[in-house]
């Protein structure tokens, strides 16, 4: 009896192993690379492991090739498609130019604002983009680490920058083995930036990564044919998220008040405003008094030299915050992100974002660098915003620089608008 348990229990154990044995010997499935929506020369394509794209976007080339009648929205299909067998998230475009909105500023432009941009390896940094969407010169690294030519219908240069030209084939629509009108620009993706050289005329002219101009030394042109083939440059439309951290807002008031009433007037009527708008917390006006110690009035000062250079202790009832993120009224997406101000509790031009998405003035009584107005005895400041027959300095909240604070002037018994600031 014993000597039979002991067989039973060998069988048992050989045919576990063999059981084991064979389920090692299947093929392990492997993960493949993901990427949902921050330089090195790097290559053009991702490792193989899996990998999160971070806060950027990315461009790679197409592997599809495309004759010039092609159409852009075959062109935005492949990206679509090669983007997607790459597993990458979100929207991709084709960076081709049309002339109507596909094209720096128009309602199309693939390129988001304040991004920054990487090659499909997710880790090779192509550049940024400005405020305006344009991808500035020289690129961190170029787009690709070999040459690639892809369509593009662009003319940049480093004089007139990104503009639409009438090379696109027809808009994209003719293939025929013409020249004139059919005829189109191409990119060369291994440069960097501009690279100036002599055309077959003697005219001094630049190369770029997206208008490449190979002058044939039969045809003697600075394009390509549109029954040739070529890849299109795909670019993922990436919206940049907020910052993280605290975040204070700032917007203009929608009541309008005249320059004589007073900064008491001026905060309740912030206060009333943003209780208006659904906002929560505390809002003053971002005005600056003149510096007077003898008025009765009470004094609000960013800056008692320029740009505070004896840093906060400048500051009296001051409404920004030293070293505070600000955001727009409604922030969702970076390009909301005013800026984050110094230790003295000032930003240092330019801002990030406009003050105010659609521009706009506001009574502000600054100077340009963060102190008083100075051209008027009262400082700009409407006598300390006490006097209706003086002038108060306006604000333009379109602007970046210097000019979002100190930008013309006003009769103070003009209704204007102000600058309010959570605190």
């Amino acid at each position: 009896m014993k000597k039979q348990n002991l067989a039973s229990h060998f069988s048992t154990i050989v045919m576990f192993g063999f059981l084991a044995l064979a389920f090692s010997c299947q093929p392990k499935k492997e993960k493949s690379p993901v990427a949902t929506p921050s330089g090195s020369t790097g290559t053009d394509s991702g490792s193989g492991t899996t990998t999160t794209q971070g806060d950027f976007g990315i461009i790679f080339v197409s592997t599809t090739t495309f004759d010039g009648g092609a159409g852009l929205a075959a062109m935005d299909a492949a990206c679509a498609s090669e983007a997607t067998t790459k597993n990458f998230t979100g929207i991709f475009k084709a960076l081709v130019s049309d002339g109507g909105n596909r094209k720096l500023g128009g309602s199309d432009w693939p390129l988001s604002p304040l991004g920054e941009y990487r090659r499909e390896d997710l880790t090779t940094v192509i550049g940024s983009t400005d405020s305006g969407s344009e991808l500035g010169f020289p690129l961190t690294n170029s787009i690709t680490a070999t040459a690639k030519y892809p369509w593009t219908g662009f003319s940049v240069d480093s004089s007139n920058g990104w503009l639409f030209t009438s090379g696109t084939c027809g808009v994209w629509t003719d293939n025929l083995p013409q020249f004139g009108n059919n005829t189109s620009v191409y990119g060369n993706t291994a440069l960097s930036n501009y690279v100036a050289f002599t055309d077959p005329w003697s005219n001094l002219s630049e190369h770029s990564p997206f208008s490449y101009y190979p002058y044939d030394v039969n045809d003697q042109l600075p394009n390509t044919l549109c029954d040739s083939l070529h890849p299109v440059i795909c670019v993922q439309k990436y919206t940049k998220p907020l910052p993280s951290g605290t975040k204070k807002v700032i917007f203009r008031s929608t009541t309008t008040i005249a320059g004589h009433s007073g900064v008491p007037i001026f905060d309740q009527v912030c206060s009333a405003d943003a209780v208006t708008k659904g906002l929560s917390g505390t809002y003053k006006a971002m005005v600056s008094t003149s510096n007077n110690f003898m008025s009765a009035v009470p004094q609000r000062l960013a800056c008692t030299t320029a740009d505070c250079s004896g840093g906060a202790a400048e500051n009296v009832d001051w409404v920004l915050q030293p070293n505070t993120q600000y955001v727009r009224e409604g922030a969702t997406v970076y390009t909301d992100y005013i800026g984050t101000t110094n230790a003295a509790g000032i930003f240092t031009f330019p801002f990030n974002a406009t003050l105010l998405a659609g521009g706009g003035t506001f009574w502000t009584g600054l100077g340009n660098a963060w102190t008083k107005s100075i051209p008027f005895p009262n400082g700009g400041t409407c006598g300390d915003w006490d006097e209706p027959s003086f002038e108060g300095t306006l604000g333009d909240g379109g602007q970046l620089g210097n000019l979002s604070i100190s930008n013309g002037y006003s009769g103070c018994s003009t209704p204007r608008h102000l600058l309010c600031v959570q605190q």
